[in-house]
């Protein structure tokens, strides 16, 4: 039976369940050197009557999600910014946009422009 993270019954645990195999099971955790495809792939959920509620996830894979998060923020503001210009662009007048009301508009100040955020 899987849980509502998809997780087999055999990675869900009672917390009494989990607080015998913890030590074992962090210590899996650690030797893993090579992140999962997905965050949940090496997870154990653990809960009341294996009913979830947490779960333990290798730091490996932890911090491979972690790091594809702050990727796909900034390819999204990437993405953003970019819209935004096409979208000027098409707007703009033969004489163009101040360069203040871009930045403006963008909601960032001079100063971070600067110092590169």
């Amino acid at each position: 039976m899987r849980s509502g993270t998809g997780l087999p019954s055999e990675r869900q645990l009672g917390t009494d369940q989990a607080r015998t195999r913890l030590p074992k099971l962090v210590d899996a955790m650690r030797r893993r050197r090579k992140p999962s495809k997905s965050l949940l792939d090496n997870a154990y959920g653990i809960g009341p009557r294996r009913q979830g509620g947490a779960l333990l996830i290798p730091e490996v894979d932890a911090l491979a999600a972690v790091k594809r998060i702050e990727e796909l923020e900034a390819e999204t503001e990437d993405l953003a910014i970019a819209l935004l210009l096409r979208e000027r662009a098409g707007e703009s007048s033969a004489q163009g946009v101040p360069l203040d009301d871009i930045i403006d508009e963008l909601g960032f100040t001079h100063t971070e422009l600067q110092h590169g955020r």
